[in-house]
């Protein structure tokens, strides 16, 4: 699935899939090719990401910055030179996360606007 969210007289488009956190597969996907390519590789990561990977460095860096013990990562956010791509795991879809990405690098906060609300559709809210 694709949305399309004007930022000013841009128009930002964020491609999203919902993918297994386990296995790294897309479990839902409607996006074009390239984007689906671009997806089932981000997906393919997710496992190491939040599967086998040790998570309590990264929950230390956090807590520096004022993040409460015992929270979960909520999301990864990459900005690359072309893109800006999201992981997001949902909460009442265990082991499943949403994933998205756009080539609207510069309109970071549209694209996490964007993603926040297809996951709220997803889980209901």
């Amino acid at each position: 699935m694709s949305q399309s969210l004007p930022a000013g007289r841009v128009l930002v488009e964020v491609f999203h899939a919902l993918a297994s956190m386990q296995s790294g597969e897309l479990v839902e996907c409607d996006a074009p090719v390239p984007a689906r390519l671009r997806l089932e590789e981000l997906a393919a990561t997710l496992p190491s990401l939040f599967g086998a990977a040790d998570l309590a460095p990264l929950e230390r860096v956090l807590g520096r910055f004022g993040s409460e013990g015992g929270e979960s990562l909520r999301e990864v956010l990459l900005v690359s030179g072309e893109h800006v791509h999201v992981m997001k795991p949902l909460s009442r879809r265990r082991g499943v996360a949403l994933i998205a990405m756009s080539t609207a690098k510069n309109s970071i906060g549209l694209v996490l606007s964007a993603v926040h609300q297809r996951a709220a559709e997803l889980e209901g809210g």
